[in-house]
């Protein structure tokens, strides 16, 4: 009876796990359809959006648990420390007939700050009145100094929640430039975005946290696509 009663449990914790398995396909389906329509219609870095909102979902369902712990997760961190260092001397954006290398964005999005911060409007690249722009030239320099960071965090359990939080919400900005299509990005904005994805992964994301990041970056695609279309 017991040996019965065994066998009906393994067979139904069988089918339950088939099930979710199909439906973690139907997910994957459904993300590679998205991912392939929003390259088609906006270019490839676009897709750098759906993959980052993506990886934290499946942090926030448990699926990067793997990673989140021991070697796995110095592996990872290590991973976007590297990719994330590597941006910083690798052709990043094209201007005009000029094409500039990582450090040299970095540097005019810090000088933006200060003087954006000082109140000098007049050596800004927006308009004063352009807080979407101002927001996320703001973001952008504070998620790379988090970045900094993230070796230690491996290893530093204290404030580790408020670091990767700030970092998780500020790094929201590092995709607004995948959208805009006025900018021409090259493949150090590409690694770049790939350390902020991969750091994503490395620590568990709170239920709060999660929906905080999703409207974030749920209103900042929609306020650039809204704007490209006006």
């Amino acid at each position: 009876m017991r040996q019965a009663d065994n066998s009906q449990t393994c067979e139904t914790a069988g089918v339950g796990q088939l099930q979710f398995s199909l439906w973690f396909l139907l997910l994957l389906t459904a993300l590679a359809a998205i991912v392939l329509a929003v390259g088609i219609r906006w270019g490839a870095f676009a897709t750098l959006t759906p993959l980052v909102l993506a990886v934290v979902g499946l942090n926030r369902v448990g699926y990067c648990r793997p990673v989140q712990g021991g070697a796995a997760r110095l592996i990872v961190c290590g991973l976007s420390c590297l990719a994330f260092t590597a941006s910083f001397f690798l052709p990043t954006l094209r201007l005009f007939s000029d094409e500039l290398v990582g450090w040299e964005v970095a540097g005019f999005v810090y000088e933006s700050n200060f003087d954006l911060l000082t109140g000098n409007t007049a050596s800004f690249a927006w308009s004063a009145d352009d807080l979407l722009a101002a927001s996320v030239f703001l973001a952008a320099g504070t998620a790379n100094i988090l970045m900094l960071w993230a070796p230690a965090a491996v290893f530093v359990k204290r404030g580790r929640g408020a670091w990767f939080a700030a970092l998780l919400i500020t790094s929201v900005s590092a995709f607004a430039f995948s959208l805009d299509d006025t900018l021409s990005n090259s493949t150090g904005y590409l690694v770049w975005s790939l350390a902020f994805i991969l750091i994503s992964a490395a620590f568990p994301i709170g239920r709060r946290l999660f929906w905080v990041y999703i409207v974030l970056l749920a209103a900042m695609a929609m306020r650039i696509i809204l704007w490209q279309n006006t």
